[in-house]
């Protein structure tokens, strides 16, 4: 697929994202509406008071919305066979990004989930980490890679702190730390399933079950959102300006492939590969954040 006016920038420092308009209700007293629903949020506190209430007639059909809404979104979850999010069970989710080597597309799967995460006011929620499977011992980038791939980043705004780390290599205490772990690929998938089976053995346990639960490939959120509600604009899109810009119009193309492509930026074909690669990032994030907010939603009313 042939990517033109691809634009390199000369320098190499942080481009810092514009955050949406800041509400005065914090991220833990938030609900957020699922499917794309432009009416906003509703104060966790506020929705408490109208169920408790005996004197209010109101409560049972508000009751009754928040049950219709945690059945749709158990349904689709089922569907598509997604994980699923205990956001009863913790303040914060712990998600981890695993990739081969380290070097590209978890890097650049963190950076993007950092900006859709802060955009939508939930960074202070969900804490995320990033390994490689075929990682020897953590050590830092090349520094020509480290600038290359600061550079190709920039573009999307993303930090160029996340590109500057060591490589962390993965390990199985990772399996039970994490509540969520993002593979980029069906090799890395299968892999840590192979780490699962080594770890807890071939015979099955609940406790086995319960971490095989917890693997996801990124691209497994792809049908969470549609291509209208990615591409949405304004202060209630799951995605700023810039960033729904770049996933462009047709994404029928991204939606069909079940692997992130790791682009070999040295080649003719890198600049290319590049656009693929974030293109398919961007979509498996900004998906994969509409979910944590829609899971966090279903799981309040038993929470108020």
């Amino acid at each position: 697929m042939l990517r033109t006016g691809i634009s390199v920038p000369s320098g190499v420092g942080q481009l810092e994202p514009t955050p949406r308009p800041r509400s005065s209700v914090s991220p833990q007293a938030t609900i957020f509406p699922l499917n794309g629903d432009s009416s906003r949020r509703r104060s966790l506190p506020d929705a408490a008071r109208r169920i408790r209430s005996p004197n209010e007639s109101s409560p049972v059909p508000l009751w009754h919305s928040f049950q219709t809404q945690t059945a749709q979104f158990q349904n689709k979850r089922r569907e598509l066979d997604l994980p699923d999010i205990g956001w009863q069970r913790n303040n914060t989710l712990r998600i981890l990004l695993v990739d081969r080597s380290d070097t590209v597309r978890a890097r650049m799967a963190a950076g993007l989930l950092e900006l859709i995460l802060d955009w939508n006011e939930f960074g202070k929620l969900v804490l995320q980490e990033r390994c490689g499977v075929e990682v020897a011992h953590s050590d830092y980038l090349p520094v020509s890679t480290t600038f290359g791939l600061i550079s190709q980043a920039q573009n999307l705004k993303v930090p160029a702190k996340h590109f500057i780390r060591r490589t962390q290599r993965f390990d199985s205490s990772m399996l039970q730390r994490c509540d969520l772990l993002v593979a980029m690929d069906s090799w890395v998938h299968q892999y840590l399933q192979d780490a699962i089976d080594s770890e807890f053995g071939l015979e099955w346990s609940p406790e086995k079950q319960t971490i095989l639960g917890k693997i996801s490939l990124i691209s497994d959120f792809f049908g969470w959102c549609s291509d209208d509600e990615v591409s949405a604009q304004g202060p209630a899109a799951v995605l700023p300006g810039w960033l729904s810009h770049h996933l462009g119009t047709n994404l029928m193309l991204v939606r069909r492939s079940a692997d992130i492509m790791r682009p070999d930026l040295v080649s003719p074909q890198g600049m290319d590969e590049w656009y693929d690669m974030s293109t398919a990032l961007l979509l498996g994030c900004a998906s994969l954040v509409q979910y944590l907010m829609d899971a966090f939603t279903a799981s309040a009313p038993s929470d108020v």
